[in-house]
């Protein structure tokens, strides 16, 4: 099942729902051979297996010569009941972008995530900077 969960997540919803006790979140997790069945093993788990797929890139600036765009996104501001609106609308079939997250997991931590991306959101905007990674699609 674990295979399948980027190509056919909603084959692998299918299977957590079947399994669903209050949370969409895996009791057990394989990785590299080993089992994870305790929540913070779980967890360490997501962390080393997203960090492995992560590749760190330049980030790019906006060109320096357009002031009015550079104002324009200083203007822009985040908050954190935003961040929960937005990940509240995710789908739950839809498939894991480059971060290879999937929504469904993205909704469940939602409490857990939002502080993370505020931060990131906000140091865009203050360093008008947009991340390599985010111009990726799938």
């Amino acid at each position: 099942m674990q295979q399948t969960l980027s190509k056919d997540p909603k084959k692998f919803w299918t299977f957590v729902k079947e399994r669903k006790g209050q949370t969409s979140v895996p009791g057990t997790v394989n990785l590299a051979d080993t089992t994870f069945d305790k929540p913070m093993d779980i967890a360490n788990a997501f962390a080393t297996y997203f960090s492995s797929v992560y590749t760190s890139k330049s980030n790019q600036s906006i060109d320096g010569n357009d002031s009015h765009s550079i104002n324009q996104l200083m203007n822009i501001s985040v908050n954190e009941e935003e961040i929960i609106k937005s990940i509240k609308r995710l789908k739950n079939n839809q498939v894991a972008g480059s971060d290879k997250i999937p929504s469904f997991l993205v909704k469940d931590c939602a409490g857990v995530f939002v502080k993370p991306l505020l931060y990131i959101f906000q140091l865009s905007i203050k360093t008008s900077t947009y991340p390599e990674i985010w111009k990726n699609s799938k």
